[in-house]
């Protein structure tokens, strides 16, 4: 059994639960393979199925420092995505990554939601001083998600990333434990 087995954190409008291979439905493989989700995930470079996004879950379980969480609505228990914490836990810090699989549900806040559950929880429970996020420069969502959750852009990594017909950036994203907002969260 790892650490993160059996975690469960709460929110006002979701809950974030330890995922496992029985989240892994037709949904969520859709999620993987559409374009418009994908277009800034690394997976995008290879078909998703169902073994490997199993594969992929069963990997990251047995992994002691990764927190890797299903994003589920209140209320009918929607899964509308997943959030990931990979800790280092020497220099006390997490790099969160995040994607929002069902497209209803882009831009109304949820993003923002889970990176602010998944940033109390590295900050409170797990002691960290330090999380961090990437996202491509023109993931204009994703951005604004971290900044509303708080987050700083810390760097940005010149051509970082090849989209097949361009160069894009990679902006980097930073909170720290000593952070004005982490007094109040």
């Amino acid at each position: 059994m790892t650490n993160n087995e059996f975690l469960h954190i709460s929110g006002s409008g979701m809950q974030l639960v330890s995922l496992t291979t029985r989240h892994v439905s037709k949904s969520y493989v859709s999620w993987l393979n559409d374009q418009d989700v994908n277009k800034f995930l690394e997976t995008r470079h290879s078909v998703q199925n169902y073994e490997t996004i199993c594969k992929y879950i069963m990997r990251m379980a047995s992994m002691p420092d990764v927190y890797f969480f299903a994003i589920f609505l209140n209320g009918n228990q929607f899964h509308i995505g997943n959030i990931k914490l990979e800790v280092n836990p020497i220099h006390k810090r997490g790099e969160i990554s995040l994607v929002i699989g069902e497209k209803s549900c882009w831009g109304k806040g949820f993003g923002t939601e889970a990176i602010t559950l998944i940033r109390n929880f590295g900050l409170h429970d797990l002691q960290l001083n330090k999380l961090t996020a990437g996202c491509y420069s023109n993931n204009l969502g994703s951005a604004k998600a971290f900044e509303k959750a708080g987050f700083k852009r810390e760097a940005v990594l010149s051509d970082h990333y090849w989209t097949g017909d361009q160069w894009v950036d990679r902006w980097c994203y930073a909170f720290w434990a000593n952070n004005s907002l982490a007094e109040n969260i």
